[in-house]
């Protein structure tokens, strides 16, 4: 599936994808005090892996038929192990 990334002005780690090019139905609320930039568009499908810091192309795509959009707060931890 086809979706928009935005971004969210003033919060880096906060994004939005839609199939909406405009990003109409990106919740404001989800946003306080910005706006939703257009970043770039990028094709999600099922079964695809978890990239850095987001969910997996299933859980994208389930928030989008249920919501009609997906909204995240892109996270990375780092773990440390010990190899003997």
């Amino acid at each position: 599936m086809t979706l928009h990334l935005f971004k969210c002005s003033n919060r880096e780690t906060r994004t939005g994808l839609t199939p909406d090019r405009t990003g109409a139905n990106l919740p404001a609320n989800a946003c306080q005090g910005g706006n939703w930039i257009y970043w770039k568009t990028i094709d999600v499908n099922p079964g695809d892996p978890a990239r850095i810091g987001s969910p997996t192309g299933d859980e994208i795509l389930a928030a989008i038929d249920r919501d009609g959009y997906y909204i995240n707060d892109v996270t990375i931890t780092f773990e440390e192990k010990i190899v003997k």
